[in-house]
């Protein structure tokens, strides 16, 4: 592919998987982005082998061999996912107006980008759409269009406008902890979903758990937001290995 195909700038979260990163970088090298950010989490002191590891990672990325503005966040010692990964898209969206986020696990397609790039201009004045996916795991559903409009939001491989993120609360129980089930079973109109997500609510603030994405799915449950997927998944999530 000769020149610069991806205009939308691309924030590529990463921490200490070095195949994973170069899977997904090759990607990159092939579509061509014109602005990449890149953000990675520093080493556990406690755990053998990461430093090393995350220097690999960044090795990985250091060959942008191609016309491209390069940005990057390197962390010295390891925030955790939940804060690495918030900050780095905080970040991302100080500089740009929108964007797609990848990690290091979302290996995309280049359909992903055409897609997300279409999407973002065609639903940019739209502030009820919060996220483009670049995943669809439903096998049936009926419509004409080649997206749906979607309450759940899907983390592996999206966009966003920087508006709608930073506007964003970053406290993940809000008042959901309260009203949880019955907001959520209206909304989501189902009993078994609100029942999920409330658990889930339930373990985050309990247990302290460090994630980064059920703060926006839930943000956008409050605000009735919705997301767009794809009607074909357009990302290859090849998963969480044995260093996440």
């Amino acid at each position: 592919m000769e020149g610069t195909s991806v205009n939308t700038p691309i924030l590529f979260l990463l921490y200490n998987r070095p195949g994973n990163t170069k899977r997904v970088f090759d990607v990159l090298r092939e579509v061509k982005p014109n602005r990449l950010y890149i953000a990675c989490d520093g080493p556990k002191s406690d755990r053998i082998g990461d430093y090393n590891r995350v220097a690999d990672v960044r090795e990985v990325v250091s060959c942008v061999d191609w016309n491209c503005e390069v940005k990057t966040l390197f962390r010295e010692s390891n925030l955790g996912c939940k804060v690495a990964v918030e900050q780095a898209i905080t970040w991302f969206f100080e500089y740009e107006n929108y964007g797609i986020i990848l990690e290091d696990d979302c290996i995309p397609s280049k359909k992903f980008f055409n897609f997300t790039e279409k999407m973002l201009i065609l639903h940019s004045k739209n502030k009820k759409i919060s996220s483009i996916l670049g995943t669809n795991h439903l096998t049936k559903w009926n419509s004409k269009s080649n997206y749906i409009f979607s309450r759940n939001f899907h983390p592996w491989g999206w966009a966003t406008w920087n508006d709608r993120w930073l506007k964003k609360k970053m406290d993940p129980t809000f008042l959901l902890i309260l009203k949880s089930i019955k907001f959520l079973s209206k909304y989501l109109g189902s009993i078994r979903a609100a029942i999920f997500w409330s658990i889930k609510i339930f373990i985050i603030k309990i247990k302290k758990k460090d994630v980064w994405d059920y703060s926006w799915c839930y943000y956008n449950f409050l605000k009735k937001n919705i997301h767009i997927a794809p009607y074909f998944n357009l990302i290859d999530d090849i998963g969480v290995g044995k260093n996440f």
